[in-house]
């Protein structure tokens, strides 16, 4: 068996959950700021609120492309370099 396929990641979730080896983290719980597995869902998770994993990735990956693009725009518009680490932003 493949590496990919012990870890779960063929089948576009992320890896096993550590609380419930076989079964994969898929899902974010943004109530508790966790990825979740669906059986950490139904159980630690209850009632809180959960996103699918990719959609929250997809989302992230969107924001920060949204950031570089403002800063290459920034940096066309102006004459002096752009110091990310006094700009303001959070790491």
């Amino acid at each position: 068996m493949s590496q990919q396929a012990q870890s779960g990641s063929y089948l576009g979730c992320g890896p096993t959950c550590p609380y419930h080896g076989t079964k994969q983290i898929c899902f974010y719980c943004q109530t508790c700021s966790h990825v979740a597995c669906h059986a950490c869902v139904m159980y630690r998770h209850r009632g809180h609120v959960i996103k699918d994993l990719i959609v929250i990735c997809q989302q992230i990956g969107q924001d920060l492309s949204d950031v570089l693009q403002n800063c290459h725009i920034s940096s066309e518009t102006s004459d002096e370099p752009m110091d990310v680490r006094n700009s303001g932003m959070k790491h």
